[in-house]
Formats: C-alpha cells, sequence, structure tokens
C-alpha cells in the first residue's frame, strides 16, 4: 500500500487513482480510453513516433518496455542459444537470422 501523509492526500489519491479507474484515462490526443495513467503515458508516445526504449543487441527502437523484453528474448535469446547450437559458425548463425521464418518474425527493423 501507499502511506499517505494528510486527509486531503488520502482523498487525492482516492479520486486520482481509484475513483479515476472506473472512468478509464482518456487520450488527449485521440479520446481513446486506456486503463491506467500509465497506459495512457505510453500510448500518448505512440502519436508521437517517440521510442525510449532501444534493444542493446540490434538497435531497434520501442514504445514500451514489454515489447523491448519480449523482442530480445523471442530474437536475441533465441539466437544466442541458436549459435550454441549450430557450433558457434557465424555463417550458419546468419543464414538461420535471415531466413525467410527468421524475417516475416522481425518484419519491419526500421519502424
Amino acid at each position: 500500500g501507499k502511506l499517505l501523509g494528510s486527509k486531503d492526500s488520502l482523498r487525492a489519491h482516492i479520486i486520482g487513482v481509484h475513483q479515476r479507474q472506473n472512468q478509464g484515462w482518456k487520450c488527449t490526443i485521440c479520446n481513446k480510453t486506456l486503463s491506467t495513467s500509465s497506459n495512457r503515458k505510453t500510448h500518448i508516445l505512440t502519436h508521437y513516433g517517440t521510442k525510449p526504449h532501444t534493444c542493446t543487441a540490434c538497435k531497434r527502437r520501442f514504445t514500451d518496455k514489454s515489447n523491448l523484453n519480449r523482442h530480445f528474448r523471442n530474437f536475441h535469446l533465441n539466437s544466442a542459444i541458436t549459435s550454441k547450437q549450430l557450433g558457434q559458425n557465424p555463417q550458419n548463425v546468419s543464414s538461420h537470422l535471415y531466413s525467410p521464418k527468421a524475417q516475416r518474425s522481425l518484419g519491419d527493423m526500421s519502424a
């Protein structure tokens, strides 16, 4: 739970967090209703093309950290395992990463 210093703080917290959730959080740009303030903040980034989370392995950028984590798990973590399975031969790893299946999964990396 959250410790609040006064009745006014408690009242503001209840209205701002708990009662507000019933109404949802509206995007100020497109009026889409989101379930949490955090989801609204992330959603608003999509309107500006802001992608603050960058993959350290390939430099692809993401609006949401959970998407970055999923990307890393699916493409780079699996690639590290694959390179062990392929005997760490760069040519084998490269052909695996650029296979049609991998390319379909990667989609447009510049987006």
